[in-house]
């Protein structure tokens, strides 16, 4: 069915945008425009062109459905709406977008899509599309100014030379979107290059004073625009799927190294990996990640993992399953960051949970306040309560050393400054 009226698409912008104010999301309004190589005779026209449009509509549905990183909430479905306005004419209203940023992801994926031929009445047809996007509420909060702006950034879009254009109505998320493209390229160039190198921050145990261990993470310095934020690249990695490859390569890094410092007479340390809280949705991750360390010959006790509680809370029967088939080969799981985000600690009970990682924010925090150290402590009652070994980072002084210490703190990261870290979480 083909929608004409604009009041029926403002209605649908409405709802999203009624949805995403629940939820403190995002709405994104695609304005598309087809141009198609084939063209058919009169009499043919009008049934080839209908289902043409039928099946662009569904291509760009099955497209949409099928990218997992779109939607943000997990415990119900993404609001997605395709809507036939004119002759290779369509709108798309996405809701539930959380970073405007996996907008680019879901453009270059609608466009490698719908860029294979598409079969309508016994011809291939071959389409190139030009997109313009709207954003609520970053452009507008009402729906018709909203679908307006989408259509002028889509006429500018049409604008440009070449094929299969897009434009932002905001120029600065359209610039925005321009370098989250030529990041997630070089990403996947700097991955095969090499340019992702492993760095190993020390784990001290407090009782012993020895070192027993590290925390791999992961650091990238690109030829032309230098260090990378790991809050960037590790984004680029979860939204353009390149982040199971990714912590495949890194466990495969934490194995090799442990036998070398093995082989230089450092035995029985351990290595912690960050799993990302993507990779929960994949219900075979565990096995994978299983294999890669049985192939590298690696005890699984000295292999780590650490996961945030987002993983916990947003996908709970997914995550107990893949932890419990990783606690059960013998890795260690660890909470790390724990005390924020949803701060609850019921869930603990559930989940094979060996450790947790008090959030470096409460350290740095220990000098300016009494909640802090309330906050500390009672995480580290809990935890013994629990029979759970509690881990701390970015501790820069002896009076937060001796404070930890004094509760019960077994085991410190000592770690570089904040903004230099860099883990896949």
């Amino acid at each position: 069915m083909c929608i004409r009226d604009r009041s029926i698409l403002v209605d649908r912008i409405n709802q999203g945008i009624i949805r995403s104010e629940r939820y403190k999301t995002k709405v994104a309004i695609l304005s598309v425009q087809f141009d198609v190589s084939e063209h058919s005779d009169e009499e043919q026209s009008f049934s080839i062109t209908d289902d043409f449009e039928k099946a662009v509509v569904q291509r760009i549905k099955g497209t949409l459905r099928s990218t997992d990183s779109v939607s943000i909430r997990e415990e119900e479905e993404q609001m997605v709406s395709v809507l036939r306005t004119g002759l290779h004419e369509v709108v798309i209203i996405l809701s539930d977008i959380e970073d405007a940023d996996i907008i680019s992801v879901i453009l270059f994926r609608l466009f490698s899509s719908i860029n294979l031929p598409i079969a309508a009445g016994g011809i291939d047809f071959y389409v190139d599309a030009d997109v313009g996007v709207s954003i609520y509420p970053l452009d507008d909060e009402d729906g018709l100014a909203l679908l307006s702006y989408s259509n002028s950034a889509m006429r500018e879009a049409k604008k440009r030379a070449g094929s299969n254009n897009w434009q932002f109505y905001s120029q600065d998320v359209h610039l925005a979107s321009i370098r989250h493209r030529r990041m997630e390229v070089e990403l996947r160039l700097g991955l095969e290059l090499g340019e992702l190198v492993p760095h190993y921050q020390p784990k001290v145990c407090l009782d012993r004073g020895v070192i027993v261990g590290a925390e791999v993470l992961l650091r990238w310095t690109h030829p032309e625009f230098g260090v990378v934020s790991p809050q960037e690249f590790i984004a680029l990695a979860e939204q353009s799927s390149l982040i199971d490859d990714i912590t495949m390569r890194l466990i495969t890094t934490a194995c090799r190294q442990l036998h070398e410092w093995e082989a230089a007479g450092y035995d029985n340390l351990t290595i912690a990996v960050n799993i990302s809280p993507v990779q929960f949705r994949n219900p075979e991750i565990a096995k994978k990640i299983i294999a890669v360390v049985i192939e590298n010959d690696v005890s699984p006790n000295q292999i780590e993992f650490e996961i945030t509680e987002t993983v916990v809370v947003h996908n709970m029967q997914t995550a107990i399953n893949i932890l419990n088939q990783l606690s059960g080969a013998g890795f260690v799981i660890t909470i790390d960051d724990f005390g924020v985000g949803y701060s609850t600690f019921g869930y603990l009970h559930n989940f094979p949970v060996d450790s947790v990682k008090i959030d470096r924010s409460f350290i740095n925090d220990l000098s300016s306040g009494a909640n802090a150290a309330a906050i500390i402590s009672a995480i580290i009652a809990m935890a013994k309560s629990l029979s759970l070994k509690v881990i701390a980072e970015g501790v820069e002084t002896e009076e937060e050393l001796r404070f930890l210490q004094d509760l019960g703190c077994c085991l410190l990261y000592t770690s570089d400054a904040a903004d230099e870290r860099s883990s896949v979480d």
